[in-house]
């Protein structure tokens, strides 16, 4: 399945651990190229996984790469790290300080 190329692949915005490439290849996805994006008029908070919802004013940091439907499928059960991978692709401070904040408390 290693990047399926026998299907059509859709472009997708990746964010919270998906940007890490070790977590896309725990389900045997390998993207080619993936780009530094920012998406507008959104944020992102942890409900309990990290998810993106509708904001005036925040913007959303991530990774811009190609997949298939069914890669994009298989992923979304594997969650990992966050703010290492971001750190390591150059986001900005204030974001990755803000990532830090989304953790659960421990009670």
């Amino acid at each position: 399945m290693r990047n399926g190329s026998d299907v059509r692949k859709v472009k997708v915005f990746y964010y919270g651990s998906f940007i890490n490439r070790d977590v896309l290849a725990r389900v045997d996805y390998y993207p080619d190229k993936m780009e530094m994006a920012r998406l507008d008029g959104f944020d992102i908070v942890l409900r309990p996984l990290a998810t993106l919802i509708p904001s005036g004013h925040g913007c959303v940091y991530g990774l811009l790469a190609t997949a298939t439907h069914s890669i994009c499928t298989s992923y979304m059960k594997s969650l990992d790290h966050i703010i290492g991978p971001a750190r390591q692709t150059g986001f900005p401070g204030w974001y990755l300080e803000r990532l830090g904040r989304l953790r659960p408390q421990s009670s």
